[in-house]
């Protein structure tokens, strides 16, 4: 009984070529983004998971405001005192760290 079903699924798609490479390129691209979503989901969610209480993990990002007409570049690093005033002025932080980037 299967092997009548792909006969007759083959001859349909082969009677209609056209219609058959539309359905199976779009069939392929939404497999293949869906995979791209997946995988990127997927490991934006596995950072720093092998840290004890990474649901207590947080990380600042500066704003900088470049001009007056409101340019605003975000960085993922902060100013040297940062980190010990974070930890004087908020009793929560038990430890802070810095990151730094370095141009290469």
């Amino acid at each position: 009984m299967l092997r009548n079903y792909l006969k007759i699924a083959f001859r349909q798609l082969w009677r209609n070529k056209s219609f058959s490479a539309i359905n199976l390129f779009g069939l392929t691209l939404g497999t293949a983004c869906c995979l791209y979503i997946l995988l990127y989901v997927q490991h934006h969610r596995s950072y720093d998971r092998h840290h004890a209480g990474v649901e207590n993990l947080y990380r600042i990002i500066s704003d900088l405001n470049l001009s007056d007409d409101g340019e605003t570049m975000h960085m993922a690093t902060c100013s040297p005192p940062i980190a010990p005033a974070m930890q004087e002025d908020f009793p929560e932080v038990e430890l802070a760290a810095r990151v730094c980037s370095h141009p290469a």
